[in-house]
């Protein structure tokens, strides 16, 4: 469903009839669910990828991790002799 085009308080407010308003209200929910619909479908995979990119973020973090504090208590070890 294409956006609607947006309708003013004023002219909304000049509507007599009950029906028409409902059906102008119920068009304008339907297209903010649409968007919505759309907009999660989108977002889904994106969510996806970043969730896994924090296990590798955090994989790789652990092991330069160790292996900086390895590095260290060898250089420490060899400037202490």
């Amino acid at each position: 469903m294409p956006p609607m085009e947006p309708i003013e308080r004023e002219d909304f407010e000049r509507i007599q009839d009950t029906n028409l308003k409902l059906n102008i209200l119920f068009s304008y929910i339907r297209n903010i669910n649409d968007a919505l619909i759309d907009r999660k479908e989108g977002c889904d995979k994106r969510f996806k990828e970043l969730e896994n990119r924090k296990w590798k973020d955090r994989s790789i973090s652990t092991v330069t991790g160790f292996l900086g504090g390895f590095f260290y208590w060898l250089l420490k070890g060899w400037s202490g002799r």
